[in-house]
């Protein structure tokens, strides 16, 4: 267990790195909040039950934070809402940006993953956004997670450790919020420093249109960064 100074225990300890194999580094903990929740969970289900929204999200730099209209980089961009799910029931659309969960500012986009998971299944919770510059507030069902779902989880982003180059698919909503015209490509979300994407002059914001004069569509970022010749 993790103490603090009071003698509290505040967390679970779980790996540490250390440059020596001692005990004097950086240690990693499972905050203590969170393992009662799951052992609540186990001692009531015998298993652990997480809530699932149902939204593909990224984070909201300062530059889409500009571009939405936002006074700073907060909240979590929707990129894709799952079919079926409760945020397509509750009308939540790609391109909203989730700035509220339940009452609770969501200050950075980790935050809401968390939230959303330790919701109990069939309860009520308000979903508060941004959308087209204006604020909405929109009750949800939290329904639960499968093991084919993810809670809420990053767009179908892919990082290239060759390239140093992170990209999204672009969808038609955040093409419009960002005033974008074409309807094809691969957005550009992040650029490792020093990496040949940097070395390239490409940088983040940037919208790929094509690649080796072959267009870049929805779909194709594993394709593109993956097996090129």
């Amino acid at each position: 267990p993790l103490y603090n100074l009071k003698g509290e225990m505040v967390g679970i300890n779980t790996a540490i790195y250390s440059r020596t194999g001692g005990n004097i580094g950086i240690g990693f903990a499972i905050p203590a909040n969170m393992a009662k929740n799951v052992i609540d969970q186990l001692k009531e289900h015998g298993k652990v039950v997480r809530g699932w929204l149902g939204v593909m999200i990224q984070p909201v730099t300062p530059e889409l934070a500009a571009q939405f209209k936002l006074d700073r980089p907060i909240g979590a961009l929707v990129g894709e809402v799952s079919p079926g799910s409760p945020a397509e029931k509750a009308g939540i659309k790609p391109g909203d940006v989730i700035v509220e969960f339940n009452g609770k500012e969501i200050s950075q986009m980790s935050m809401l993953p968390n939230l959303v998971a330790e919701t109990t299944v069939g309860s009520r919770a308000e979903v508060t956004l941004y959308r087209k510059g204006a604020v909405k507030k929109l009750p949800v069902t939290i329904a639960k997670l499968s093991e084919e779902q993810a809670v809420v989880s990053e767009p179908a982003e892919t990082l290239s450790k060759s390239l140093g180059l992170g990209v999204q698919d672009l969808t038609p909503e955040i093409a419009a919020a960002l005033g974008i015209t074409d309807k094809h490509g691969v957005l550009v979300t992040g650029v490792e420093p020093s990496s040949p994407a940097a070395l390239a002059g490409l940088r983040r914001g940037d919208l790929i249109l094509e690649v080796n004069q072959r267009p870049v569509r929805k779909g194709q970022i594993n394709g593109f960064l993956f097996h090129q010749a």
